[in-house]
């Protein structure tokens, strides 16, 4: 979801664009967490994974894809359980849990000018 609006500047108008995007069921901001000191996010983003799983096995994902590669899905799943917690995926319909994850974790490393 894009939002574009105006705010008042010293005597002149300027035009912003907001991007809003659900992770997790997180909206996050971005033109606010961009000007953000880069420790202020990891706390904010370190609180996330401490409540919230599904942030937690896509956290861990990236972190593991970004050091590691040629890892099977059964490989990453392996990996991701024994950081997390076994099972995290869940017990039914786990393909699909690691797919959804796996697409959010393709999306950030294409935000960043990479390619998975």
């Amino acid at each position: 979801m894009s939002v574009v609006g105006a705010c008042e500047g010293e005597n002149a108008y300027s035009f912003f664009h907001l991007n809003l995007i659900d992770i997790s069921g997180l909206l996050v901001y971005n033109q606010l967490m961009k000007d953000l000191p880069l420790k202020a996010q990891n706390i904010i983003l370190h609180d996330a994974v401490e409540r919230d799983i599904v942030t937690a096995r896509r956290k861990c994902l990236l972190e593991i894809l970004w050091h590691e590669r040629y890892l099977t899905r059964s490989g990453l799943i392996a990996r991701v359980e024994a950081e997390l917690v076994k099972g995290c995926f869940g017990k039914s319909a786990w393909e699909d849990v690691f797919y959804r994850d796996m697409r959010v974790v393709k999306k950030a490393f294409q935000a960043a000018g990479y390619e998975l």
